[in-house]
């Protein structure tokens, strides 16, 4: 039987499930953007519509297949047009770079904002309700400027520098109003007391405090959740810098420790040259192994670093950690900073590494090539610091049930098979900051859960498939975006009759660049957030589907919170087989 090539966006469908309530929900940035069809397939809007987007802009409610243009098939009060003299609202989740002139107050409202290179603020940067400063290991200098964040408003930053925190340079509106850092570096330049609002960290993240002290007091706070908050003092010495001090009356109510997290400093200590024969090793304080003087694991081997660090100072090639044939080093509650795999040389088939909960393995940043297979059990994180690993053909991380895997600001090349993975469906890899997957063969996700990080990007390139064949759901968090690119097929293809696995927050974002989504006759159905089309060879197809419930969908046609903005970044949407039904609803 022939491919069906008909393509049918049925908002009949969702009038059906709830008369009078059909929304269209599109957002055109550019002109330049289109649909395009098929020969024989039918696409219909009907209104009430709700259409942003920028410059001129005209929406055709009755589109004609033949022509494969936005022109044809209307009637009077049919065609909604937006120019400069009648401006489109703008979509909420816009994507902005932060200009060179920073001398002038600015008001960013839901929006994304990236930097591209260091910035010096030289007034008031306002945030009002939820924004991201994605700093791409850029910095943010505010020592003649401020941050001022708005009643109720919170400011996600990742993977950013801030340079010149001062009682003047930031400003909470009340007490809900937060800052939430991510892979973020402050640099304190005076004493700060905060007496309103609050700061969330959510991974790691230091603050160079120098003597300064950094006061939580009345109404304000400090969360730091399943990770850890570094302060560093330099040569003024540690003077409990984050205050109120653990012994203080304020300490219960103005700051809160979640999931293991911690706030704490380095204190020094060298660790090398040792062979380590005893079943435990306990670390009490920052550690350094330096060129020269490998540690030998000559017994099977639990190293519990107790929440502190080992830094690899080394810069040779060598080896640092040799792990004697037969024998396993198992590594826990233990940062491993400017590390790299290849430091560790197994010197059997049967030694091994293990991973164990609350270890942080922070990379040099650098190109690294990785053909072993390592298994983390328990909560770890994996801190690329934009470096690159290359995976040869035993190369890989499993994650153990119940365990997950947290990856941050890393890029993988030649993934395939199922070289990341969970090995049951109660293991969960996350990606957070700007993670890139390079496909050189399709890659299957086949047992386990997904999770997209608040204000995280998550990309999959090259011209192969990311088959979705887990029964588990995934989820694209606040501000994170899943983006398919340069060629790739996302494949949903779960083994069970589940349409809504891959779901989004409100804010979060589902992309496709220049990419094709295929859905088999499960009927993938997207809810909330935003179906985001870049450029213009961007496709969907849904291959054998004949009615609804085999469709893609974008909202369910029943209830409003449930709608899903489509958003057209200069894109083009090629609609080539089976059914797509537009199910968005109006509210009640």
């Amino acid at each position: 039987m022939n491919t069906i090539k008909k393509i049918i966006c049925v908002l009949a469908y969702a009038a059906m499930l709830c008369p009078g309530m059909v929304e269209a929900r599109w957002a055109f940035p550019s002109r330049f953007s289109s649909v395009v069809l098929d020969p024989g397939a039918t696409f219909e809007v009907a209104r009430p519509s709700l259409i942003t987007g920028f410059n001129q802009l005209s929406l055709v409610r009755n589109v004609s297949a033949a022509m494969n243009t936005w022109s044809g098939g209307y009637y009077n009060g049919d065609i909604i047009t937006y120019d400069g003299n009648n401006p489109a609202p703008v979509h909420a989740l816009s994507r902005i770079g932060l200009g060179t002139a920073l001398n002038r107050p600015m008001i960013f409202q839901d929006q994304e904002i990236r930097l591209d290179k260091d910035r010096i603020l030289k007034s008031t940067l306002d945030i009002v309700n939820s924004c991201t400063i994605i700093g791409n290991g850029n910095e943010l200098d505010i020592t003649d400027g401020k941050i001022r964040i708005n009643n109720d408003a919170r400011l996600y930053c990742t993977n950013l520098k801030i340079r010149g925190l001062s009682q003047s340079a930031i400003e909470f509106g009340n007490k809900i109003a937060q800052l939430r850092l991510s892979g973020v570096t402050i640099h304190m330049s005076d004493d700060v007391t905060l007496t309103t609002g609050g700061i969330y960290v959510q991974a790691p993240s230091t603050i160079i405090t120098k003597q300064h002290l950094l006061t939580f007091d009345v109404a304000s706070s400090l969360t730091v959740n399943n990770c850890s908050l570094w302060y560093e003092p330099g040569r003024a010495g540690d003077d409990n810098n984050i205050r109120p001090r653990p012994q203080d009356l304020g300490y219960a109510n103005n700051i809160t420790l979640m999931n293991g997290g911690i706030i704490q400093t380095a204190k020094g200590l060298e660790l090398g040259g040792q062979q380590i024969e005893t079943v435990d090793v306990a670390l009490s304080a920052l550690s350094e192994v330096s060129r020269g003087k490998p540690i030998v694991i000559a017994e099977s081997t639990v190293m519990d670093g107790g929440n502190n660090t080992i830094v690899f100072s080394s810069k040779t090639t060598d080896p640092v950690i040799r792990v004697l044939p037969g024998k396993t080093l198992t590594i826990k509650d233990l940062c491993l900073e400017q590390f790299a795999f290849d430091y560790i040389v197994l010197e059997g088939n049967d030694s091994r590494v293990l991973f164990e909960n609350n270890t942080i393995i922070s990379l040099a940043s650098k190109n690294y090539d990785l053909n072993t297979t390592y298994t983390f059990y328990g909560e770890c994180i994996v801190k690329g610091n934009h470096g690159t690993l290359t995976f040869g053909p035993h190369g890989g991380f499993e994650v153990a049930p119940h365990s997950s895997l947290l990856m941050q600001n890393i890029t993988i090349k030649n993934v395939h098979d199922e070289q990341i993975k969970c090995l049951d469906n109660t293991a969960t890899v996350s990606y957070g900051g700007t993670v890139s997957l390079l496909l050189d063969d399709d890659y299957y996700f086949s047992q386990g859960h997904i999770e997209v990080m608040p204000a995280g990007m998550f990309e999959v390139v090259q011209s192969s498939s990311f088959v979705y064949q887990t029964s588990e759901p995934s989820i694209i968090y606040d501000g994170a975006t899943w983006q398919m690119g340069l060629g790739s097929i996302f494949y949903y293809n779960p083994p069970v009759a589940n349409r809504d696995l891959i779901t989004m927050t409100e804010d979060g974002m589902f992309s496709l660049y220049n990419a094709t989504l295929v859905s088999t006759t499960t009927g993938m159905r997207f809810t909330r957030g935003t179906f985001e089309l870049v450029s213009e060879y961007n496709f969907l197809d849904n291959p054998g589907a004949q009615s609804f419930s085999e469709a893609l969908m974008f909202g369910d046609g029943i209830d409003s919170e449930n709608n899903v903005l489509l958003s057209f970044d200069k894109g083009t949407l090629n609609l080539r087989s089976g059914l797509c039904v537009w199910a968005n609803v109006l509210p009640s």
